[in-house]
């Protein structure tokens, strides 16, 4: 028996998350543990033997990062440039660029497979942090058919299959 279903999209693509108060504190005494979606973003509680807890419980973040080797083109008010997405998550990415881009700056990306087609365009991500040539954005809007998109990519890069 793998990790649960979400109720909402019942989709097995989810993550534990860290647990938000008292009550949930307690839970964990009956071997129930709060979850999130990885596609749908629902947070719900739900059973694991403590067990399998201990080995699937991956940090304090919500949602998992996914290694990737895509392209990716940006441009902003103030800079534009390529670079690669290294990872890569529901809510954002890490891009790798020589593209020097000011914190706080909103960025329009467009993602590629490696000398591919576009996977998915981000109509808005701001820029969270700046180490070296690594760059964290967060995804602040998405167009419902790119949200889509994004999902079947994480949906296939987790299990190797196309929804």
């Amino acid at each position: 028996m793998g990790l649960p279903h979400c109720p909402r999209c019942r989709k097995n693509l989810v993550q534990q998350s860290p647990r938000h108060g008292v009550l949930e504190a307690m839970l964990r005494v009956f071997s129930i543990y709060p979850f999130r979606c990885q596609l749908c973003t629902h947070r719900f509680l739900a059973f694991e033997w403590w067990w399998r807890r201990l080995s699937s419980y991956y940090g304090r973040r919500e949602y998992v990062r996914i290694p990737v080797w895509f392209q990716l083109a940006f441009s902003g008010k103030q800079v534009s440039g390529e670079g690669t997405v290294v990872n890569l998550s529901r809510q954002g990415c890490t891009i790798e660029t020589g593209t020097l881009i000011p914190s706080g700056e909103p960025l329009c990306l467009r993602i590629y497979e490696p000398d591919g087609p576009p996977l998915f365009e981000i109509e808005a991500a701001v820029v969270r942090f700046i180490r070296e040539k690594s760059v964290g954005l967060e995804f602040v809007r998405v167009q419902e058919r790119e949200m889509e998109r994004l999902e079947g990519v994480i949906v296939t890069l987790c299990t190797g299959r196309h929804i």
